[in-house]
C-alpha cells in the first residue's frame, strides 16, 4: 500500500489520490523500473563474484564467495521478476 505525498491518505489500487486528487502514476512507474534496475545489479554482481571469486577467495573459508553469489543471484531474480504495481 502506497500513501500520497501530498496529502498522506493511503492510496489502494488507484494510481489517483482520491482525497487531493494528485496522479502517482508517474512516480510508480519509476519506482518499479528502480527495482529492476535493482535486480538486475544484484544478479550481475552475483555473476561477478562467480567469475572473478577465485581471485578473492581465502583460505578458511572458501566456499562463502559462492554463498553470497547465490544468495545475490536469488535476491536479483526475485527483485527482477516480482510483479511491481505501477
Amino acid at each position: 500500500m502506497h500513501i500520497c505525498e501530498k496529502c498522506g491518505s493511503p492510496l489502494n489500487q488507484h494510481s489517483i489520490c482520491t482525497r487531493c486528487g494528485l496522479d502517482h502514476s508517474r512516480y510508480l512507474r519509476h519506482a518499479a523500473f528502480a527495482m529492476k534496475v535493482l535486480g538486475v545489479v544484484c544478479a550481475v554482481a552475483g555473476v561477478g563474484l562467480i567469475v572473478y571469486g577465485d581471485q578473492l577467495k581465502t583460505e578458511s573459508y572458501p566456499y562463502d564467495l559462492w554463498a553470497w553469489a547465490a544468495l545475490l543471484i536469488v535476491i536479483g531474480g526475485v527483485t527482477f521478476y516480482r510483479k511491481w504495481k505501477p
